[in-house]
């Protein structure tokens, strides 16, 4: 299984990796640090990536996680695919929007780094329950 991240904070996406590689170490992450590097990869004409799952962080540099996370919807092989928006906002226009625009789940990153490793699991293991629970516990977080 593939888990594809769209963040652009180094700290962030080493955080994600260590995460992942506790909770699951058969699972591949592939990152990307912006949103047309990822919307290329993922929905351009040679796309090839077919991602089990994907985390996107809302505030990237060359552009707004919510126009990534709508372009990808608009992909049918990706339609399907979970995708959790893992940002730093809690604003309630954010996640209204990303709900709008077909996100599985919203969290906010947490501070502490266990706390981190603690949501990133919880992402690990919805992903592995696989498809009935793709719309896995809302936007509670």
């Amino acid at each position: 299984m593939t888990l594809v991240v769209i963040d652009d904070n180094p700290g962030d996406l080493r955080l994600i990796r260590e995460a992942v590689a506790r909770a699951d170490p058969s699972m591949d992450v592939i990152s990307f640090t912006d949103g047309p590097e990822a919307i290329d990869a993922l929905c351009g004409s040679h796309a090839t990536i077919q991602p089990g799952a994907i985390l996107l962080d809302l505030r990237l540099g060359a552009a707004d996680g919510l126009d990534v996370l709508r372009i990808i919807r608009f992909v049918p092989r990706l339609a399907d695919i979970p995708v959790i928006v893992f940002t730093s906002s809690n604003a309630a226009a954010d996640r209204h929007r990303s709900h709008l625009l077909g996100a599985t789940r919203f969290l906010r990153k947490p501070l502490e780094a266990e706390d981190y490793f603690r949501a990133v699991d919880d992402v690990v293991q919805q992903i592995r329950r696989g498809p009935e629970s793709k719309r896995g516990r809302g936007s509670e977080e």
